[in-house]
């Protein structure tokens, strides 16, 4: 008795382990079968074999479709199931001999359990690169694959969903095979849309700024908060809108020093045309050396003439080197007056305006006047519509220094002014001297094709 409770065990076990090996030899032989008559139809140029839409020959042992009924191998009648051939690589479903079964994934990996036992799957989570590792699941035939919890990240890029095969992979669907769900990432936009908007309480009094606005507790808004920018409205592009956008290219959205508000279309300086495939946001604050500083002054340029454009201004703005993510169209732009020339009262004005190793320029006229639809008078309060324009500017506070930020565009009818806009009148005004700095600075405007913004 003592010798057969041991010795039956590994009898069985010897037993079990011939027949698994008698399946998995039987396998080969009919692998070999496959590439042997498609090697001798190879060289006739006649192929017993058909293949699908998906490029591949099915052989069907169940249902015995014409692949079957083609292929010469001993014995195939004792085998049930599926084999795929494609791309010299095989593939099973459910494939057995009545003893075991063989499943084998595109990726090469083999299944085999015993006929009778409880049927499980493995399900292989591929992040393609992601940074967390998602642990296999074993799922019982019928079972359902549980959704992970913890979406994997991948610097660059945002996650999107879980395929099979390419396609949506839906976690209600029953398992019945061995599967890698591959994770499938889209490029992670340069802007998406703020979650919560910039705030300053109104100090100003008397007609001034903010308070000209409305914005006191008597006035028009009701409250001395002044809220800048909107959240915008899913799918369109709005005065306004506010964005954080990852001009550093360090793979967060920073909403404090990385804030932008969408103004207009790209305005082409040289075809005098608006580009709608790009947009052109603004940044929040005035610069100093390309870092936000609402106390930096600057002139416009160190001459006493606006022919050749904003010379001093523009070694403000952020180099590409501190804001790799992002570039201009181009480096080289006309310079035009507010009526669309390129003459001001200092005569012809610089059609190659040059601005270097820069991420960022500054505004035009005419982006501004299409964004808050301005007239060309110069009315105060013209901008109470954009104040996004005039957050970290007199404006809001009587102690700010800067009443506003430079504009690209010169004069038309002076040889020694540039277009402002200014905050404590809340328009945009014709500057004094462009070589005075005094309590103006200068304001990044950046250009972003809008299939990289997500709005």
């Amino acid at each position: 008795a003592i010798i057969t409770v041991i010795a039956v065990p590994k009898i069985l076990d010897v037993i079990d382990k011939s027949r698994k090996q008698t399946f998995t030899d039987g396998v080969k032989l009919i692998e070999s079968g496959i590439k042997t008559q498609l090697s001798s139809s190879g060289l006739t140029g006649e192929s017993s074999f058909t293949k699908g839409d998906d490029n591949c020959y099915l052989f069907d042992f169940t249902n015995k479709n014409n692949n079957y009924n083609e292929l010469k191998v001993k014995n195939k009648e004792n085998y049930s199931g599926e084999i795929k051939y494609c791309d010299n690589k095989f593939t099973y479903i459910e494939f057995d001999d009545g003893s075991y079964v063989l499943n084998r994934d595109e990726e090469g990996i083999d299944y085999i359990s015993k006929i009778g036992a409880v049927k499980t799957y493995i399900v292989i989570f591929d992040t393609d690169g992601g940074k967390e590792k998602i642990e296999n699941q074993t799922i019982e035939k019928n079972g359902i694959v549980t959704k992970p919890q913890i979406e994997p990240t991948k610097e660059g890029y945002v996650f999107v969903k879980w395929t099979l095969n390419g396609k949506d992979y839906n976690f209600s669907d029953k398992v019945k095979s061995n599967m890698t769900l591959k994770a499938v990432w889209e490029k992670q936009k340069l802007c998406k849309r703020a979650t919560t908007l910039h705030t300053e309480e109104c100090t100003q009094t008397g007609s001034n700024g903010c308070s000209g606005a409305g914005y006191t507790t008597s006035g028009s808004k009701g409250t001395s908060t002044i809220t800048y920018g909107n959240l915008g409205t899913k799918g369109t592009l709005s005065s306004g809108d506010a964005f954080d956008c990852d001009v550093n290219g360090d793979g967060t959205y920073d909403p404090t020093t990385e804030r932008f508000y969408y103004v207009s279309d790209y305005f082409n300086t040289i075809t005098k045309e608006f580009e709608n495939d790009t947009a052109v946001l603004v940044y929040y604050n005035v610069v100093k050396s390309g870092e936000p500083d609402n106390k930096k002054e600057s002139a416009y340029s160190s001459r006493s003439q606006n022919d050749m454009g904003p010379t001093t201004a523009k070694a403000q703005l952020p180099t590409e080197i501190q804001w790799s993510n992002i570039s201009l169209k181009s480096k080289v732009r006309s310079i035009l007056s507010e009526l669309n020339l390129n003459e001001t009262g200092a005569g012809h004005v610089t059609q190659s305006f040059d601005y270097e190793d820069r991420a960022a320029r500054l505004l035009t006229y005419q982006e501004v006047k299409k964004s808050c639809n301005i007239s060309d008078t110069t009315t105060d309060g013209e901008l109470d519509n954009c104040n996004y324009l005039l957050e970290n500017t007199r404006y809001s506070s009587p102690n700010l220094q800067e009443w506003g930020y430079w504009l690209e565009t010169p004069n038309s009818k002076k040889d020694d002014e540039a277009w402002v806009i200014q905050g404590v009148t809340r328009k945009v005004l014709r500057s004094g001297t462009i070589s005075i700095a005094s309590n103006r600075g200068v304001r990044p405007a950046i250009e972003v094709s809008k299939v990289n913004i997500s709005y």
